[in-house]
């Protein structure tokens, strides 16, 4: 069964030409309460026309215009638009498509533009109706190309600070364009813009509502599903297939039969777990297959997590339709459909054909939902979720009165465990090794109060062996990688800092590594501390701020730094074991730190020795012992987060000076210095100016 488009007469279609923020178009819009659907650029005029969109926004992508595969929407495409009123929106190689397509000159720009940029309104337009003229806002660029002239009948609505063309418009062609991406957080009022753009200019109506997909999904089920056909659901245990079931149940009632599969690849008590909750909390009959000897049977010696994939969906297909030929005999009809829990995010990495949203990307994966299904399957497909994002599934969930506590479970791939043992999974006890490392690593994130920050938390088993210190014995045994990694869509994910905001808060579960029996107090100390440190940060970036320049608390405080989070660090420097009394040992090198601000409770007055001290300058310092014994420090850190982009305001540049540093991404530079300092640390200092000649060369 094709999942239905939603017949709407808001539909904002999204036309994907290879960006990594085209998926967050689609999102943002969505969350507007407007129905939003992203195919591929190179669809079809009838594959678009059949859709009947209100709006087209054409999405960006890493390729010129002047390409000779550069992606374009088809032939008739402009004709169609324009004899239909449809409002067209084109997003940085959106915009140069519209440009070049319409009679206008998109050339090479002389500054290339990459990064955050300020942008200035230059005239009235609905696209920035809230501003108005000669307002200025900070947005994120990515392009080397330019509209240098203008197709008839536009005009320049916006420019950057570099004289570049940033937004244009023909009102009476309905044609609108951004040379720069609204859809990411870097650019604080994009979704402004793109809200002006949809209601005032397009005059749609934010009338999606997930209530309204649940009524259309089981409108549809019951006309696809005959009075008398029955349906097999496929449950996993994860978030997705449990809502799927619930809907289908809702629409079908008994006709819907579930059947948990225990394949040998599940998390520790995991079969226990989904039985209890649907029989007890959901009040849906399952029936428990055995195939553990089947699964791993086949898995023997599978290396390739691919071969993984492929080998798994098809043996669940084929566990289905044996539980299918079994319960034919029970209800005296052979089951017709098989309920799945795919989700939108799964079909755009498994990279389906063009018309479906990301033809112009690799391979990701091929998802158990979708590439790892056998041709010849006898059970049609019924996926209600297959146009939804994880955080919509989980609000569907909550309306279907899913467990809220279920519903935050971290998502789990179908494959299981058999993806996260990189190698045999037959081989020893590597399944058993991590379904009890996985275990208590879920556990003490939930203890430490993160379970609910994490999108994603995970142990992996690598194929690798390692040497330590077990008791008084010396142990060669298997080593496993923990993962977590924050998310909205599953689309894109962020490592998860655990020495991030809640390190110090969740000090009580670590004392015992430096305390022998844990000391309590020390963590509550601690805590306090680390909370009194962020205080006093927050004090201080404020007061630097006010220095630098009236109304600067106002205009960069909240967008700049409200989201810095500390860390502290204990840290013990040891001498050599031969040094005199009087002798001054090095016990850290030159360098800066990679913080905002750092403050450094010490044992030892003057210690820490500056070298200089610049306007806004991290200094440059080391460590020195002054005398053969240990130096205890408890060093706070007060950082910026992970994607938080660095770029000095105009205010601070200075009018005719030049940029000292390329706009970059934090973690970007954290990388950077881990990589370069390996080694190296102890004597030599690297600082934000080495990474900006860097990334000077890289361009």
């Amino acid at each position: 069964m094709e999942t239905p488009t939603p017949k709407s007469t808001n539909l904002v279609l999204i036309l994907d030409f290879g960006s990594q923020y085209t998926h967050l178009i689609t999102r943002r819009i969505r969350k507007l309460s407007i129905f939003s659907l992203c195919i591929s650029g190179t669809s079809s005029l009838k594959t678009i026309t059949d859709l009947n969109p209100k709006v087209i926004i054409l999405s960006g992508g890493p390729h010129s215009v002047h390409s000779e595969d550069a992606p374009t929407f088809p032939q008739g495409f402009i004709e169609y638009v324009e004899s239909n009123g449809i409002f067209v929106l084109g997003i940085c190689y959106g915009l140069q498509l519209i440009v070049q397509k319409l009679g206008g000159v998109v050339d090479i720009g002389e500054k290339q533009e990459y990064g955050r940029m300020e942008i200035e309104v230059l005239k009235e337009s609905g696209l920035y109706k809230s501003g108005g003229v000669g307002s200025k806002q900070s947005v994120w660029m990515s392009h080397g190309d330019e509209a240098v002239k203008l197709p008839e009948g536009f005009s320049v609505v916006a420019k950057s600070q570099q004289g570049s063309v940033a937004a244009i418009e023909n009102p009476k062609r309905k044609f609108y364009g951004l040379q720069y991406h609204p859809e990411v957080t870097h650019s604080p009022e994009g979704m402004v813009t793109l809200s002006n753009f949809l209601l005032n200019v397009c005059g749609i109506v934010p009338e999606w509502k997930m209530e309204d997909v649940l009524e259309e999904e089981i409108k549809v089920i019951r006309q696809v599903v005959a009075d008398d056909d029955h349906v097999i659901c496929a449950l996993s245990g994860g978030v997705d297939s449990t809502v799927a079931a619930t809907l289908v149940h809702r629409a079908i009632g008994d006709r819907l039969h579930c059947v948990f599969v225990d394949n040998g690849l599940l998390r520790f008590k995991e079969q226990e777990r989904v039985m209890q909750l649907f029989e007890k909390d959901l009040h849906l009959p399952v029936t428990c297959v055995d195939a553990v000897e089947k699964f791993l049977g086949e898995l023997k010696g599978v290396v390739d997590p691919e071969k993984k994939r492929k080998i798994i969906g098809k043996e669940f297909i084929t566990v289905f339709d044996e539980f299918a030929t079994k319960l034919e005999k029970e209800i005296g009809k052979k089951p017709a459909f098989l309920v799945q829990g795919t989700l939108y995010p799964d079909v755009i990495e498994s990279c389906p054909p063009p018309g479906s949203g990301r033809s112009h990307s690799h391979t990701i994966k091929s998802h158990h939902n979708v590439g790892g299904l056998p041709k010849d399957m006898k059970l049609k497909l019924i996926e209600p979720l297959k146009l939804l994002f994880k955080d919509e599934v989980r609000e569907l969930g909550k309306i279907l009165n899913v467990p809220e506590g279920f519903l935050k479970r971290h998502p789990f791939p179908g494959p299981g465990l058999a993806v996260r043992v990189l190698g045999d999974v037959t081989e020893g006890n590597a399944l058993e090794i991590l379904r009890q490392v996985d275990e208590i690593f879920i556990e003490s994130i939930k203890e430490a109060g993160l379970y609910d920050s994490i999108w994603q938390a995970f142990a992996v088993f690598l194929p690798i062996r390692s040497v330590g210190v077990q008791g008084d014995q010396r142990t060669h045994s298997h080593v496993v990688a923990l993962r977590a990694v924050t998310s909205q869509d599953g689309m894109t994910a962020d490592c998860f800092r655990v020495s991030g905001p809640d390190f110090f808060a969740s000090a009580k579960s670590s004392t015992d590594i430096l305390f022998n029996p844990p000391s309590s107090e020390f963590s509550e100390l601690i805590e306090e501390y680390g909370n009194k440190m962020t205080d006093i940060s927050k004090r201080i970036m404020a007061i630097v701020l006010n220095c630098l320049g009236d109304g600067f608390v106002k205009k960069y405080y909240e967008p700049e730094f409200s989201n810095c989070h500390g860390y502290l660090r204990i840290i013990n420097y040891s001498p050599p074991e031969v040094v005199k009394e009087t002798e001054e040992i090095e016990g850290l090198g030159m360098h800066t730190d990679m913080s905002c601000i750092t403050i450094v409770y010490q044992d030892q007055i003057g210690g820490l020795q500056a070298w200089s001290n610049g306007r806004l300058r991290s200094s440059e310092h080391r460590v020195i012992l002054k005398r053969p014994v240990n130096r205890l420090s408890l060093a706070f850190f007060w950082c910026f987060e992970d994607d938080k982009v660095i770029s000095a305001p105009d205010e601070i540049v200075g009018e005719g000076k030049p940029r000292l540093y390329k706009p970059f991404v934090c973690l970007d530079y954290l990388k950077f210095r881990q990589s370069s300092e390996i080694g190296k640390f102890e004597k030599v200092g690297f600082t934000a100016k080495d990474f900006a000649v860097k990334l000077s060369c890289a361009t």
